[in-house]
């Protein structure tokens, strides 16, 4: 649209100093054209703003529902914590779709494993067990991949003892009856 607009005020420009037009009715037709010419690139910024949204909506449901598709599996499997996942898609479809977020705080996986929390109500004794043990064992992995790197370990076991302060003392643990 903006080369059309272009090659058409490049022949009103060539026919107006063919014409012999007077000076102020050719800066008028100048002028009429770059308005019609900066009419069309704002256009055409707005059409690229509405396609990098329809982009960041899509790409925010993918990121939504891979997370909701391991935070299911991660929900039977024993050892795989289910929060880190659900959360991030409970993040996703509320950034990306009204209609997705609400499903999505409708279904049981949802209320069982992130409502309380997200609340402020706390976590379930057997949900922090659940993320402290798997988080254990990846740092404990972690820092036996570091035997020859000892300021690597004493970083992880610091930070592996600020994870568990915080889940112990901080998240406050809820009776499953309520």
């Amino acid at each position: 649209m903006c080369l059309y607009l272009l090659v058409l005020y490049r022949i009103a420009i060539f026919a107006l100093n063919d014409l012999n037009f007077t000076k102020s009715a050719r800066s008028l037709i100048i002028n009429l054209s770059l308005v019609k010419a900066n009419h069309a690139a704002v256009s055409a910024q707005s059409n690229v703003r509405k396609c990098l949204v329809k982009i960041r909506k899509i790409a925010l449901i993918s990121l939504g529902t891979l997370g909701l598709g391991i935070g299911a599996v991660a929900a039977v499997v024993p050892l795989l914590p289910s929060f880190p996942f659900l959360l991030t898609a409970a993040l996703c479809f509320g950034k990306s779709s009204e209609r997705l977020n609400n499903w999505f705080l409708n279904t049981k996986l949802y209320k069982h494993n992130l409502e309380s929390y997200l609340e402020g109500k706390g976590m379930t004794i057997k949900a922090k067990v659940r993320l402290c043990t798997v988080v254990s064992l990846t740092m404990l992995i972690g820092f036996f991949m570091m035997r020859r790197i000892p300021i690597g370990q004493a970083i992880l076991a610091v930070v592996w003892i600020c994870h568990l302060i915080y889940f112990i003392r901080c998240v406050k643990t809820i009776d499953v009856k309520m």
